[in-house]
């Protein structure tokens, strides 16, 4: 990140996405849902040129694009590609705690935008949020429910 900005509006990651094998999961909500990761550049959202192709594939259910954003009305953090808030063992992720999170997570100095660890992410805001310890272990996921 090019110089540090009080809030951040986009972050490219997501706490909620986990990898298990083959299978890309979202855990923002109950049920665990099976999901795509889509791969979207964020710069595209600061564009005021976006593709109607991209607005429709956005409502699909099972799209992931591991990018989230502030409301900074409500200074809760979204999905961008479910349009749903954030949600940390059912707590919502303010703009503060990410801040925190991030500032964790990515040195100051850094002269460019690393690739963020899902797991990593989550771990702090729990942690953050009081509920446990940072660290990057793997959040276990019984996926068995998810497969049916």
């Amino acid at each position: 990140m090019t110089g540090r900005k009080e809030r951040v509006m986009y972050v490219n990651a997501c706490p909620c996405h986990r990898s298990f094998a083959d299978e890309q999961l979202c855990i923002n909500e109950d049920p665990i849902r099976v999901i795509v990761k889509f791969d979207i550049n964020k710069d595209l959202m600061m564009s005021e040129i976006i593709p109607e192709s991209f607005t429709e594939t956005r409502e699909k259910d099972d799209l992931c694009f591991r990018l989230i954003y502030l409301d900074e009305e409500e200074d809760r953090y979204y999905c961008l590609s479910q349009e749903r808030r954030i949600l940390v063992q059912g707590d919502e992720v303010s703009g503060e705690e990410m801040k925190k999170a991030l500032e964790m997570l990515v040195p100051e100095n850094s002269r460019f935008e690393p690739e963020l660890c899902n797991e990593c992410l989550y771990n702090v805001l729990v942690s953050l949020k009081g509920n446990g310890n940072a660290s990057c272990s793997v959040v276990q996921v019984d996926v068995t429910s998810v497969r049916g």
